[in-house]
């Protein structure tokens, strides 16, 4: 509206309207014109009914909007409720490996089986007391024998002791 005034009344573009300027365009037919210059309320854009259509449709979109604001609520609860879920399932997974882990560190840190050659006593564990002689089981292969057993093959040691120079059985290691 400011240009086509600007366009209409300034005659010398100075950008400035004088009096005359100001007086010659009030002269003017289009400025005596009542119709030109009618307002929104004489000139009414749409009808009442009109905009009472409009708002009952803006009524039925705010109620769909609310219903919709209401079903994502609801969703959103509920996907919050299963991440719970899943977080809970996710600490308890986390706990069982940390377990399962501690378990084969302790596993691991059990002491190693030692392997006797030849004659060799294998060392016992320092935490672990050895059993007394009566109580401690027999190798493989070996079965008790009768106390008469017992005292003869100790004399017949006894008597091979006494005799070294005796040739015994016994295969030489090279």
């Amino acid at each position: 509206m400011r240009e086509h005034v600007m366009n209409e009344v300034d005659m010398d573009k100075d950008r400035l309207v004088s009096l005359g300027e100001f007086l010659i365009a009030t002269k003017k037919k289009e400025f005596l014109e009542p119709d030109s210059w009618e307002t929104l309320e004489q000139n009414q854009a749409y009808t009442e009914e009109e905009m009472r259509e409009f708002e009952e449709h803006l009524t039925r979109q705010e109620q769909d909007l609310n219903q919709k604001t209401a079903e994502l609520q609801k969703q959103r609860d509920e996907l919050e409720r299963q991440q719970q879920q899943l977080n809970a399932q996710k600490l308890e997974l986390q706990q069982a490996v940390e377990h399962m882990e501690r378990l084969k560190d302790q596993k691991a840190e059990a002491p190693p089986e030692v392997h006797v050659e030849g004659n060799e006593v294998p060392e016992s564990p320092k935490d672990h007391q050895p059993l007394p002689a009566e109580h401690q089981p027999l190798p493989p292969g070996h079965q008790e024998a009768p106390a008469a057993q017992q005292d003869l093959s100790h004399s017949q040691s006894l008597s091979q002791d006494s005799h070294p120079n005796i040739i015994q059985d016994v295969p030489q290691l090279p």
